[in-house]
């Protein structure tokens, strides 16, 4: 009987397809999808490639890297960086429609020494926010009706990229946020508040807090 010789050219491999760890959909044999898919996938993983700036406001430095902060008045090209990095915030947070910032608001990137984006933070000047509590009947998170007046700063976005989670980076930005948002004051853990957090989000800012979770909108 003879031989028969069976080719795959791997045809399975080829058409839609949803990446496990970016989750961007893409075409697998599409040379220009591909491309992009690797693009997305690598920044989000990795961080957003960055090369630095002259008149950059560093106000924190560390051996994983530094953590500059940006406000809404400053030059086009930072906030142009600002916004790559919030789009892809925005997608792994799974936000839709959402203020990116105020006119009060201090974005803080931490820049890594390999020169990208591995962490993002967007702090509002509040003065109130709203105790977190569990509902004894359900079990569920609620808010307080009184609102917690002594706060001072509060935390819309709080990013750290795949690769760079619980490393302390979160907890290293959010240290430069205490020491830099008020000029000549260092603010206190417990009284920063956090703007709808995620699960992760949440167990976080109590553990960084370490004494309660204020929320606010």
């Amino acid at each position: 009987m003879s031989k028969q010789l069976y080719l795959d050219f791997g045809q399975k491999s080829f058409g839609p397809m949803k990446c496990k760890s970016c989750g961007m959909l893409y075409t697998k044999g599409e040379l220009e999808d591909e491309e992009l898919h690797k693009k997305f996938h690598n920044k989000l993983i990795d961080g957003v490639q960055f090369s630095g700036w002259k008149n950059e406001r560093v106000v924190g430095w560390f051996d994983e890297g530094r953590v500059v902060m940006v406000t809404p008045s400053d030059s086009k090209q930072h906030l142009k960086k600002v916004d790559e990095v919030l789009g892809l915030v925005h997608y792994d947070l799974g936000i839709e429609q959402d203020v990116k910032y105020g006119d009060l608001s201090k974005i803080f990137l931490f820049i890594s020494s390999h020169k990208k984006v591995i962490g993002c933070v967007v702090a509002d000047h509040i003065d109130k926010a709203y105790r977190a509590m569990t509902d004894p009947s359900s079990g569920l998170t609620c808010c307080s009706t009184e609102p917690y007046t002594s706060v001072k700063v509060g935390i819309r976005k709080l990013w750290v990229s795949k690769s760079c989670r619980r490393k302390g980076i979160a907890t290293k930005l959010l240290d430069c946020v205490r020491s830099n948002f008020a000029f000549g004051t260092v603010i206190a853990r417990n009284l920063i508040a956090f703007s709808d957090p995620t699960v992760e989000g949440r167990e976080f800012a109590k553990s960084y807090t370490k004494d309660q979770l204020l929320i606010y909108q």
